[in-house]
């Protein structure tokens, strides 16, 4: 079994910012390995653990996908609640995915035993799990000249362009949803 975490804040009113970036990837993803399930299997979402979560059958693996329904900064208890659950090996079994401003938009870092770096979602997590070794993906969000031009909690909140949403769902879902699958093949 295999857990995947999707970072973002819940709501409508967060749904396309920079910070919703995690969560936009597991819709991706669910889509993608949902058309690759098998056709009696029925993909429907369960409200547990403080989130939303999917299971979802991938090769020979039971795939988890879930997304916190805390805001991100307070993502832990519901990641501590779902491992704790399914004793999912925090060093083998969980990828968080989440946004990174220290990386341009567009960059994608696959990491593991890694620190927050600042990330408030991800520093709960390793808080309340004890830990930092489990998997992450790191999707670069910043597209700002300089850090000057918007103070970084701001930026974060804001909606993606629409040029930038293109180049997510062109460029970058894809190149991460071919790391995920990495990682469920174990490739890394």
């Amino acid at each position: 079994m295999k857990l995947i975490v999707g970072l973002g804040n819940p709501g409508k009113k967060y749904e396309k910012t920079r910070h919703n970036v995690g969560f936009m990837v597991t819709f991706e993803l669910v889509g993608e390995l949902s058309s690759e399930a098998p056709a009696h299997y029925k993909l429907t979402p369960e409200e547990k653990f403080g989130g939303e979560l999917y299971g979802i059958p991938y090769q020979t693996v039971e795939v988890l996908v879930f997304r916190p329904s805390t805001f991100m900064n307070e993502s832990g208890s519901a990641v501590q609640e779902i491992t704790s659950f399914y004793k999912i090996d925090l060093a083998q079994d969980l990828l968080i995915i989440h946004d990174e401003v220290d990386l341009p938009l567009g960059v994608i870092r696959s990491t593991s035993e890694s620190s927050a770096a600042g990330h408030k979602g991800v520093q709960d997590i390793i808080n309340k799990l004890g830990t930092s070794k489990f998997h992450r993906i790191r999707i670069g969000i910043d597209s700002r000249a300089s850090r000057t031009e918007k103070p970084t909690e701001n930026f974060v909140l804001e909606n993606f362009t629409a040029s930038e949403q293109n180049i997510l769902e062109e460029e970058i879902f894809p190149d991460v949803i071919a790391e995920i699958k990495k990682f469920l093949d174990n490739k890394k």
